[in-house]
């Protein structure tokens, strides 16, 4: 009996080891502090997450106002944010267009036979993708690459004006530099007017196209 007896006690220490490792109480750790269990972070389905509502939109701290047409690109004064007007904001100034050629691209087409015989240089941009003889003295002439194009201008403020391009095949045929045989001249030219990049203009190709006025 008294060997029965020693048998459960063993029994029931085992199971009290086996239950708690190294004989410690599980409510406490081994600075007798009791152990907090940790908390696990909520993981919402993808269907709980599409459920829930959606947070409100913050408010605007400044009050919306006016955008001054007049600054640079027409951006706004608070800085950091889109040129375009927000609810409630007005542009109390219109930007005014510009036209990069004079030409107007929407205009009626012209009768050829109502082009005049002799354009004045100050009225081709009128007749882009038309063939005219244009008339003018020229003031200014000048040239890039080492003359692989020259250019024959009618005003010495060239800008944003009707000239003449000469190329430097067509120079190198010449008996004299570009700048002696037309600088100071009046000229009569025929050939296309074109735009390029804005300014009109008409390529001599061959001196056939040229014509001196009093010589």
């Amino acid at each position: 009996m008294r060997r029965l007896t020693m048998m459960w006690m063993v029994l029931l220490g085992m199971l009290v080891m086996v239950g708690c490792p190294g004989g410690e109480d599980p409510a406490e750790n081994p600075a007798g502090e009791p152990v907090v269990d940790p908390i696990e972070p909520e993981v919402l389905s993808p269907l709980e997450m599409l459920s829930e509502e959606p947070a409100e939109p913050t408010e605007q701290t400044e009050p919306a106002g006016e955008i001054d047409a007049s600054a640079p690109n027409a951006v706004h004064r608070h800085a950091g944010r889109s040129a375009f007007p927000e609810a409630g904001e007005s542009i109390k100034q219109l930007i005014p267009a510009k036209r990069l050629s004079e030409a107007d691209q929407f205009a009626e087409p012209i009768d050829p036979s109502a082009i005049p015989d002799v354009v004045p240089w100050t009225e081709a941009h009128k007749y882009i993708g038309y063939e005219i003889t244009v008339e003018g003295k020229i003031v200014d002439v000048g040239s890039i690459n080492e003359g692989s194009v020259n250019f024959l201008n009618f005003h010495q403020d060239w800008r944003d004006k009707f000239y003449l391009v000469l190329f430097g095949d067509l120079a190198k045929t010449l008996n004299k530099p570009v700048e002696q045989i037309f600088l100071g001249k009046t000229l009569r030219v025929t050939g296309e007017v074109e735009d390029h990049r804005g300014r009109p203009q008409v390529k001599i190709l061959s001196m056939d196209q040229v014509q001196f006025v009093g010589e």
